[in-house]
């Protein structure tokens, strides 16, 4: 299967993600994520339920500081997203596929693609995601505890 990874730091990916209908705070939030995002949670009487909204902090997504932190995405576009830090470590923090993609290889593709980009540092992974947790020995990563 041939398929093009894309990678975008992360503000810039979120603005071209507004335009898809993935809510990529949330599956970061999910993946264990949350000093990425802040959630709030409000009971709405009209749907008698509680409503939830993830957001990215501004500090990642305002252009003054978002062009200085080394967050990235690596993505297959409509299929499936990596969040990473790219420091004197890579640090994976969330990876997500769309339901329709899942079982089809899209998160393999994303971490031979990054494997190959950083065969020099050490690749850590840092989140709650049970795929990339299962993932983490096929490719030799090093899973931080929790």
């Amino acid at each position: 299967m041939e398929v093009e990874v894309k990678t975008k730091q992360l503000c810039q990916f979120l603005e071209a993600a507004e335009n898809q209908a993935i809510d990529f705070a949330l599956y970061v939030y999910l993946c264990g994520g949350s000093d990425f995002v802040s959630h709030e949670s409000s009971y709405s009487v009209e749907l008698d339920k509680s409503v939830h909204s993830y957001q990215f902090s501004k500090f990642y997504i305002e252009e003054e500081f978002s062009n200085r932190l080394p967050y990235f995405v690596s993505y297959i576009p409509g299929h499936s997203y990596l969040l990473y830090e790219n420091g004197e470590e890579v640090v994976i923090w969330a990876c997500f596929t769309e339901e329709s993609s899942r079982g089809k290889g899209y998160i393999k593709h994303l971490l031979q693609d990054l494997k190959k980009n950083y065969q020099d540092k050490k690749i850590n992974i840092d989140t709650f995601s049970e795929i990339l947790l299962r993932y983490s020995r096929d490719y030799g990563f090093e899973i931080f505890a929790r």
